[in-house]
């Protein structure tokens, strides 16, 4: 939450990217949208909000 803080950003207005279930569960406790980036072509669903291929899918969950 000090990240947070200094940056002075709401949880809410935040997405946190990983590629771990302890990533998208630790995003969820803090109340931060959270991106699974998925390279490989197995189904993982660890309850994250959005799953990306590349870095670069995330242009097509951003509010521009």
């Amino acid at each position: 939450m000090k990240l947070l803080e200094s940056l002075e950003i709401s949880p809410d207005g935040m997405i946190f990217i990983g590629d771990e279930e302890k990533d998208i569960i630790g995003a969820q406790k803090l109340g931060i949208v959270s991106a699974l980036i998925n390279r490989s072509k197995e189904i993982k669903d660890f309850g994250q909000d959005y799953t990306l291929e590349s870095l670069s899918d995330i242009l097509s969950i951003l509010d521009l």
